[in-house]
């Protein structure tokens, strides 16, 4: 799984290829703050740890919820990126494409179950593309860093 990068390689990199299972999310996101906070990414920005953490859990919920079709032996993939000026996060899952800007941001107002997560990952980073790599679902979370910072 590739991501485009304004540098070619990051300077840490941490991939995961877990069961399509709800049981696998936790893990994915908890590795994700784990990641923010051993690279010492927490300290001049201490909330990146949380916000990787909820983007991720959203971004993986959405792949085990959609991406499932009972096959058992189903897989996704979260990889983390760090380079010197942004954190990058991929999930990738076999499931059915879609296209983030039909997604309607949800009426606040309304308080219904569900609809939320698209939105949320949203409000934690600063860049959210999807595309469509032969017959995965790839979502690319973006995170700027400010200078020092991912270094």
């Amino acid at each position: 799984m590739t991501s485009k990068n304004s540098q070619k390689e990051p300077t840490s990199r941490l991939s995961l290829r877990l069961p399509l299972g709800l049981e696998h999310i936790s893990t994915a996101a908890i590795l994700g703050r784990m990641f923010c906070e051993s690279l010492g990414l927490n300290e001049s920005t201490p909330e990146l740890g949380s916000s990787v953490e909820l983007a991720t859990s959203e971004a993986c919920t959405n792949a085990v919820k959609y991406a499932g079709n009972g096959d058992l032996d189903a897989v996704f993939t979260v990889v983390y990126e760090l380079f010197p000026d942004k954190l990058v996060i991929s999930v990738e899952d076999p499931g059915i494409g879609f296209d983030t800007a039909a997604v309607p941001d949800p009426d606040l107002e309304q308080h219904k179950e569900g609809g939320y997560g698209l939105f949320i990952i949203k409000s934690c980073m600063d860049v959210v593309t999807h595309s469509r790599p032969g017959k995965k679902n790839l979502l690319t979370m973006t995170k700027h860093l400010q200078p020092g910072e991912g270094k």
